[in-house]
């Protein structure tokens, strides 16, 4: 039986990673629309409350986080529902602010994931 070429090798490996890449990221596109919904059984005092808890372990003043998010008007209706985007779609967020979010959420796992197809 023939070797493969170090030419025909190489692209089998690249077609699998990017076979494995697709895959992850239908994966993460799936779980990102779950925790959308989750997100959005949330009320706005809820989002506050995790801004307060990721600002705490971030070290820095919970309004930062809350105005870096777009959440600065969430007080003046706390009982609304929250119609937002998914945390990690925030521009306005770092990796690090979005992250902590996350993590408030117990969401931890499907952060590292989002950023592996970024």
């Amino acid at each position: 039986m023939a070797e493969m070429s170090e030419g025909a090798k190489k692209a089998e490996k690249e077609v699998k990673a990017t076979s494995e890449k697709a895959s992850l990221a239908q994966e993460v596109a799936k779980m990102k629309e779950t925790q959308l919904e989750l997100f959005h059984k949330k009320t706005h005092q809820d989002m506050i409350n995790a801004a307060y808890k990721a600002a705490e372990k971030l070290g820095i003043a919970p309004w930062v986080l809350i105005r870096a998010a777009g959440w600065g008007n969430f007080t003046e209706d706390r009982g609304a529902m929250y119609k937002g985007d998914h945390i990690a779609d925030i521009e306005t967020l770092t990796d690090e602010q979005k992250g902590a979010l996350m993590g408030v959420f117990g969401m931890m796992s499907g952060w590292e994931k989002i950023k592996k197809v970024k």
